[in-house]
């Protein structure tokens, strides 16, 4: 018999005899943890996959981003030529249906490795099972409700008190309440609504944070034109220094909410009722869906359908506001230019798709790439290969990284710089206050988006932490801060937790200013997960700061950052102790990695002081 545990919720629950009697398994780390601390000898559920299986599970996830245009769908849910299944964000989707496949092929591969007679197992596992296979006897307990982390469900309201970045999770129905009445607010009393009865040129820029590009903005106050921003996922203005930027420049704000006319919003309420009949009806279709839904030859569909079905029913409403928000600002206004961070968002697919490359629009990179052919698959995340307008890039390293193995149009290329790191070039000198040294630890994000994370990701990650801990006890005078990514997802609140209980001296930060965070620290030391690297490596290179980079896969060793010496790159089965000493107390070596970093941020950046001027060129161009 076997027993698959994927909850320490539903351990309990289980008969003490038949975990005796039975060979367990963890699906997780929190399930491993959990066992362990009771001593329960199991396996890891995740060993049992094969080579070429992660890769298999994340190219399989990609190519169902566009599982709503097949024939029997595309015409079923259009409205004002927008498939409205199309506006789901494809991040999301890829993260709940990536780890959803991971599962299934794990219980695949212990299946035809096991051959059991009989399964304990939750009402999850057993809906798997029975698509694989249907007369294997199952003995289910648990809770019937399983926990899809769904990206865009929990949203965050961040504030500060007394200079201290506090967050809170809140609902999406709550977030969107709260956001509806404090745009509402801002937007009447400082009149910085969008009218739409201005016929001037326009640019739109889509889910921008006036703090991070308020240089953009300076380079873009002479336009003799309109700058409006589309923000659905966050306010644009959020806080008392957001607010004062929108208003020194004049900028303007479009919100479904506040454009949409009584009519309209009418019109939408009808349509709800509508769509929602037809999204019961036809997602309840196994038979029309199992061909698109199929792994290795076997059904999928029924066990992600339920969690799909309630994403669309519950966001109807705004995907319905949203297209008719995007089909107003194309009628009455007069728009020069879209600039956006991404093309995967709610926002950004739909305004570029109702756009429909009739008007110039510009993808603008906001977070570090660094491919080489080896692991180029992956790049899809970054979307350059998918956007087909102009792309806006941070430097040469990634104009012939496209030019040469993407076969992107030299023409649709510009090489602008970074505009939301102007900041980060104007202020190199550290803004330390104390005598002692501060190491920063910095944990790439623990992201399934690839595949790549699993249980043993975590044990890698938790075994380097103790190392390093036990190595920077040793120093005198030494803090040791970690700064993580400010992700809201269960991995990330696990390493969180972890840390805590490794070294509870050791100082967490997350919502803190990244700036002024690595500006205060003396040397960095950089975790990587996965084959590229994280933009803080880039920011620490930036404001001189030396930095090691422990990387968990060889691959990563082959991009220009490593070869280039700007960072001390070694393997987490490397020693650590003499590689630490030397970083932080070594000159010569602390040395020649800022001249090595200098050098390769030359490539890596263009226009280090002037991005927003270069880009603000293009954005106003006739």
């Amino acid at each position: 018999m076997l027993t698959f545990i994927d909850s320490t919720e539903d351990f309990d629950l289980i008969d003490t005899k038949k975990i005796n009697s039975s060979k367990i398994f963890s699906f997780n780390i929190f399930a491993h943890k959990s066992l362990e601390e009771k001593n329960i000898g199991h396996e890891i559920a995740e060993n049992y996959l094969k080579d070429g299986d992660h890769e298999k599970i994340f190219d399989y996830a990609t190519s169902l981003w566009n599982w709503y245009d097949a024939d029997i769908i595309k015409n079923e849910f259009e409205f004002e030529n927008v498939n409205l299944l199309s506006v789901a964000d494809t991040s999301e989707f890829h993260q709940i249906i990536i780890r959803e496949i991971f599962n299934f092929i794990v219980i695949k591969r212990i299946l035809e490795k096991e051959q059991p007679k009989k399964i304990n197992l939750s009402p999850y596992f057993a809906k798997i099972i029975k698509q694989i296979d249907n007369e294997l006897p199952l003995e289910i307990f648990g809770k019937e409700e399983h926990d899809f982390h769904i990206q865009w469900e929990k949203m965050l309201i961040r504030f500060n008190i007394l200079n201290r970045p506090i967050s809170i999770p809140i609902s999406r129905k709550r977030y969107n309440q709260f956001k509806n009445f404090f745009e509402s607010v801002i937007g009447n009393l400082f009149g910085l609504w969008q009218n739409f009865e201005n016929k001037k040129q326009s640019i739109l820029l889509l889910e921008f944070n006036p703090a991070q590009y308020s240089k953009l903005l300076d380079n873009l106050k002479n336009f003799d034109g309109n700058i409006i921003f589309f923000n659905r996922r966050r306010p644009a203005g959020w806080n008392l220094s957001s607010i004062k930027l929108l208003r020194k420049y004049n900028i303007k704000l479009i919100s479904p909410e506040h454009s949409l006319s009584k009519n309209e919003k009418i019109k939408i309420n009808s349509l709800v009722e509508s769509f929602t009949d037809k999204l019961d009806k036809f997602l309840s279709n196994e038979s029309a869906l199992s061909n698109i839904f199929k792994i290795e030859g076997i059904n999928f569909w029924p066990v992600i359908s339920d969690v799909l079905k309630n994403i669309y029913k519950r966001r109807i409403t705004e995907y319905l506001q949203l297209v008719l928000t995007s089909k107003q600002i194309f009628s009455n206004l007069n728009i020069k230019n879209i600039i956006s961070l991404n093309i995967l968002g709610e926002t950004e697919k739909t305004i570029l798709m109702i756009n429909n490359n009739k008007i110039s629009s510009i993808l603008l990179e906001h977070g570090a790439t660094n491919y080489l052919p080896s692991f180029s698959k992956y790049d899809i995340s970054n979307m350059y290969p998918i956007f087909k307008d102009k792309i806006a890039l941070w430097g040469d390293i990634q104009k012939e990284y496209l030019l040469d193995h993407r076969n992107i149009p030299s023409s649709r290329i510009f090489v602008t710089g970074s505009p939301r790191h102007e900041d980060f070039f104007d202020k190199t000198n550290s803004n330390k206050k104390n005598p002692e040294k501060i190491i920063l630890i910095t944990p790439q994000a623990m992201s399934e988006f690839n595949g790549l994370v699993d249980t043993n990701t975590y044990l890698k990650l938790e075994k380097l932490l103790v190392k390093i801990f036990q190595i920077t006890k040793t120093f005198s005078d030494i803090k040791t801060v970690v700064k993580m990514h400010p992700t809201l997802a269960p991995g990330n609140e696990y390493v969180k937790t972890l840390i805590h209980k490794l070294n509870p001296d050791v100082e967490i930060l997350q919502l803190e200013s990244v700036l002024d965070v690595v500006n205060s620290c003396d040397i960095m030391i950089n975790i990587n997960t996965e084959f590229f690297p994280s933009t803080i490596v880039y920011e620490g290179l930036i404001l001189n700061k030396p930095i090691m980079n422990i990387t968990m896969m060889d691959e990563f060793n082959e991009i220009e950052l490593v070869t280039d010496e700007a960072v001390l790159s070694i393997s987490d089965n490397d020693d650590l102790e003499e590689p630490i000493k030397q970083i932080l107390f070594d000159q010569d070596l602390r040395k020649n990695l800022i001249a090595n970093g200098q050098k390769h941020l030359k490539r890596y950046f263009s226009n280090h002081k002037s991005a927003s001027e270069e880009l603000a060129k293009i954005l106003t161009s006739d």
